[in-house]
C-alpha cells in the first residue's frame, strides 16, 4: 500500500553516488527516510510516497519510491537549507546573515538580483556567484526529477534517467519515452509503454511500435535464438500493441533502414528477422569458422607420429584419443566433444606438451572462473575465464563495454584451447574469433550432450552438425570413470541410473517440506565434513526452487548472531559470512586482489563469493578468485544467496557433492538433458530427494526446445559455395 509522508528535512545521513539517501525528516515525529532522493538538502519541505517497513537493526524506517519537494519558505529552514553543504564557502553565519538581510525574498534575490548579496558583510562576488549557480543548478536538477517522477517514473529511475540524459531527460523523455528502456536498468518495454500511454503517447505511434517490435526479439534472444520468421512477427506485434498488421510492417521496414533490424530471406516463402547484432554476430562467425578450417595446415608439426607414440606411452592413450590429438595439432580449428570419464583432460595435456615441445604459447580459457580453476588444475596450465582473457573494459567516458583483445590487437598466443564450449552464447564466440590471431589454432572442448548456452545462440551443436570443422566425438569410457559417469550415461541413454559404488542416491520423499529438510541436513553434514558440497534445482520459484532452498540452508549455516551484521535489501537479507553469487554482468564493477596486489573492473553472471564484512552501509564480498568487491546498498540486486541455485547456473562448475531435489510433477522443462547437466556437476557423489515419478520423466523426456540459429546453416551455405553446389 502506498502511503504519504510529510516533512522538513533535518540532516542527510547517508548519500551514495548514485543518489541512494538516508535522511532524518521532521514531520509528526522524527523519521528516518531512505531511498533513491538525489540532491536532498536539509531544510527542504518534502512530500514522499512509499511505505513504512521495520529494518532488523535500524527500526522502523520510511521506504521511498518517489518524493515532491520545494524550497523552504520558514526563515529557519532557509538558513538550514543554504548552510548545508552543497555552496562552497558558505556556513551558517553567512547564510543566517543573508536570511536577516533578505528574509522570505532570499530565494528570489539569489535567482533574479544576486550581486545584491555583496552588500552583506563576508560575501564577496564570487560567492555571490557561487551561490546563484548553486541554486540555479539545484532548481533545474529538481525539475528533471519532478517531471520524470510526474511521468512515473520511480525516484531510482528517474536518478538514471537524468544520469543517462542530462538535463533534457525530461524534454527527451517526454518525446520518447521508450528511450528509457535502453539507458535505464530496469525499465522494459511494459514499464516504458505504461510511461507511454500515461503522458499521451498514442498507440499507433512510430516510437512505440519499432519498440514493441524490438521488444519481441529482445525477448527471443532471451530464450536463446537469434531470430523470428516475419509472417509470424508481425502478426503478433500488431495483436499484443492493438494496431494494424500494415504499420506494423512498416515499422519493421523502418527498422531495417536504420540498421537495427537485417531481414533475410533463407526459404522461398519464409523471410527471418534479426536483430542486426545478432545477425552479424552469426553470420561473422561462421564466414571466420570456415576461414579457419579450409586454411592451410598451421605451423607443420614435425616427426608428428614421433611425438604421438611418446604421448601414446605416457598418458596410455587410446586410439580415439590420439585421433582427437592429431586433430587439435593439425588443423587450424577442431572441437573435441565427449562426456564425463572419456579422457577430455588426458588429451590436452598432449596436446599442450606436443604445441609446448614446438615452441608455441597456448592460452587456455572456460566461460566461468569455476570452469577456468578446474581446467587450470586438471592440465597443470594457466587457465582463465573468457572474458579476462579478452581483456573485458568499461568506459566511463562513453558509457560502453567492450574487448581490449580484436582484430587490432589480438590475442598473444599460437593457439587457445576453449572448454566448456557448450556454455559459449554465439556473441562472446564472435568476440573471440576476432582476437585470435591470423595464424593460431583453435581447440574447441566440451559436452555436447550439456544444456546449451544461457545467452543466444547453438555455437557447439551448430559447429557440430554442420560438419564443415573437424571434430572428434569421443566414445570410449575409461573403467576408472567413477560411478557418475556410468549414472549420466544411463540417463543419456534413457535408463535409470544405477551405480554400484554409491556415487549416485535417490531418496523417496512424500512431501516437499520432507525434501527440504533432508537436503538441509545433508548440506549440513557435508559442510561439516569438509567437502564442496552444492545444492542445485531445476527452477526459483517454489516450495523447492532456489530461493526457498537458499533461505533454509543458510539459517542453517549461516543463522543470526550477536556481533554479525547484517543488512536488509528489499526480500533478502545478507549476513557477514553468507555464500553469494553475481547474478548480473557488472564490467564496470571496481575490484582488487589484496594477494597480487591488483586492481581492475569487472564482476561477472555466476561469479561466487563470501560476504565478510557489511559497515557504513557497504558489503564486503571475496569472490573465489580473491577479488574483493564493495557493494553500496543499492547495487545489492547484483547479489543473490549461492547457497543454492539453478542446474543453468551450475554449467562449468564441479563439486565434490551435488544435491538436487526432485518433486516437480511432469513439466515439460524436465529435461533429459537438464538432468545429465546436474548430474554430471559432481565429483563424487549426487544425491536427488523427491519423487521417483518425476526422475523416471525426466529421464525419458528428450524434448529441447529447438533454438531458430542460423551459425549451421551459414556454414553449409559456405560449403556448399566452396564446392560449387549452392543453388
Amino acid at each position: 500500500m502506498n502511503e504519504t509522508l510529510e516533512g522538513t528535512v533535518i540532516s542527510i545521513i547517508y548519500e551514495s553516488a548514485d543518489g541512494y539517501t538516508v535522511a532524518e525528516i521532521e514531520a509528526e515525529e522524527p523519521t528516518i527516510v531512505v531511498g533513491n532522493m538525489p540532491g536532498l538538502k536539509p531544510g527542504e519541505r518534502t512530500r514522499f510516497f512509499g511505505a513504512y517497513k521495520n529494518h532488523a537493526k535500524y527500526g522502523t524506517q520510511f521506504a521511498v519510491q518517489s518524493y515532491e519537494s520545494a524550497l523552504p519558505h520558514d526563515l529557519n529552514d532557509i538558513v538550514l537549507f543554504l548552510s548545508g553543504g552543497f555552496i562552497k564557502g558558505l556556513g551558517e553565519v553567512l547564510a543566517t546573515r543573508i536570511v536577516e538581510e533578505f528574509g522570505e525574498d532570499t530565494f528570489d534575490v539569489i535567482e533574479n538580483d544576486h550581486r545584491e548579496l555583496t552588500r552583506i558583510r563576508g560575501i564577496s562576488g564570487r560567492l555571490a556567484d557561487s551561490v546563484h549557480e548553486a541554486i540555479k543548478e539545484y532548481e533545474q536538477k529538481k525539475y528533471v526529477y519532478s517531471e520524470l517522477m510526474g511521468m512515473g517514473l520511480t525516484a531510482r529511475q528517474a536518478t538514471a534517467a537524468a544520469a543517462a540524459l542530462g538535463d533534457a531527460a525530461a524534454k527527451l523523455v517526454r518525446e520518447n519515452p521508450y528511450l528509457l528502456i535502453e539507458h535505464v536498468r530496469g525499465i522494459d518495454f511494459l514499464t516504458a509503454d505504461r510511461i507511454a500511454l500515461q503522458i499521451g503517447i498514442e498507440e499507433c505511434s512510430p516510437f512505440r511500435i519499432k519498440n514493441g517490435i524490438l521488444n519481441v526479439l529482445h525477448k527471443v534472444l532471451a530464450q536463446g535464438s537469434t531470430y523470428v520468421h516475419r509472417k509470424r512477427l508481425i502478426p503478433h506485434v500488431a495483436k499484443n500493441l492493438g494496431v494494424a498488421a500494415a504499420e506494423v510492417d512498416r515499422a519493421l521496414l523502418m527498422l531495417v533502414w536504420e540498421k537495427k533490424l537485417v531481414l533475410k530471406k533463407y526459404y522461398p516463402d519464409q523471410q527471418a528477422v534479426f536483430l542486426a547484432s545478432a545477425y552479424y554476430a552469426e553470420t561473422r562467425c561462421a564466414a571466420r569458422l570456415f576461414g579457419l578450417a579450409r586454411a592451410q595446415e598451421p605451423n607443420r608439426v614435425r616427426n608428428l607420429e614421433s611425438l604421438l607414440k611418446k604421448q601414446k606411452k605416457a598418458f596410455s592413450l587410446t586410439d580415439e584419443q590420439q585421433s582427437a590429438v592429431r586433430a587439435a595439432v593439425e588443423n587450424r580449428i577442431c572441437i573435441i566433444t565427449g562426456g564425463p570419464g572419456t579422457g577430455k583432460t588426458t588429451i590436452l595435456k598432449a596436446v599442450l606438451n606436443i604445441l609446448g615441445g614446438m615452441g608455441l604459447t597456448c592460452s587456455l580459457a572456460a566461460p566461468t572462473g569455476r570452469a577456468a580453476k578446474r581446467m587450470q588444475e586438471a592440465t597443470g596450465t594457466q587457465a582463465a575465464t573468457l572474458h579476462r582473457l579478452l581483456e573485458y573494459s568499461y568506459d566511463e567516458d562513453e558509457y560502453n563495454c567492450y574487448f581490449r583483445r580484436n582484430e587490432e590487437n589480438p590475442l598473444d598466443a599460437d593457439a587457445v584451447i576453449v572448454d566448456e564450449v557448450s556454455m559459449l552464447d554465439v556473441y562472446l564466440f564472435h568476440n573471440l574469433l576476432k582476437a585470435l590471431p591470423e595464424e593460431a589454432r583453435l581447440i574447441l572442448v566440451g559436452d555436447a550432450d550439456q544444456l546449451p548456452s544461457v545467452g543466444p545462440g547453438n555455437v557447439m551443436g551448430d559447429i557440430i552438425e554442420s560438419e564443415i570443422v573437424p571434430c572428434v566425438k569421443l566414445t570410449h569410457r575409461f573403467r576408472n570413470a567413477g560411478g557418475i559417469a556410468d549414472a549420466a550415461y544411463d540417463i543419456l541413454n534413457g535408463k535409470m541410473p544405477e551405480t554400484g559404488d554409491g556415487s549416485f542416491e535417490f531418496r523417496e520423499c512424500s512431501s516437499a517440506l520432507e525434501v527440504r529438510e533432508l537436503l538441509c541436513a545433508e548440506y549440513e553434514a557435508y559442510t561439516k565434513k569438509g567437502e564442496d558440497v552444492q545444492l542445485i534445482a531445476p527452477i526459483k520459484r517454489t516450495d523447492l526452487g532456489t530461493v526457498a532452498l537458499n533461505a533454509a540452508v543458510r539459517e542453517r549455516i549461516n543463522p543470526p548472531k550477536t556481533g554479525k551484521a547484517e543488512i536488509v535489501f528489499g526480500d533478502r537479507t545478507f549476513r557477514e559470512g553468507d555464500r553469494v553469487m553475481q547474478i548480473k554482468n557488472n564490467y564496470a564493477r571496481a575490484w582488487r586482489n589484496d594477494a597480487e596486489l591488483a586492481l581492475g573492473e569487472g564482476v561477472f553472471n555466476g561469479d561466487i563469493g563470501t560476504v565478510q564484512r557489511i559497515a557504513a552501509g557497504t558489503v564486503d564480498v571475496l569472490f573465489e578468485d580473491m577479488r574483493r568487491c564493495e557493494y553500496e546498498i543499492q547495487a545489492l540486486s547484483e547479489l543473490d544467496g549461492a547457497y543454492a541455485y539453478t542446474i543453468h547456473k551450475s554449467q562449468g562448475s564441479e563439486f565434490d557433492v551435488i544435491l538436487m531435489p526432485m518433486l516437480y510433477g511432469a513439466q515439460p522443462f524436465l529435461t533429459r538433458n537438464l538432468l545429465y547437466t546436474g548430474v554430471t556437476r559432481a565429483k563424487k557423489k549426487v544425491l536427488i530427494a523427491g519423487s521417483a515419478a518425476t526422475l523416471e520423466y525426466m529421464v525419458g523426456n528428450v524434448w529441447q526446445g529447438r533454438r531458430a540459429t542460423v551459425l549451421k546453416r551459414e556454414l553449409m551455405y559456405l560449403g556448399r559455395l566452396k564446392n560449387g553446389k549452392v543453388d
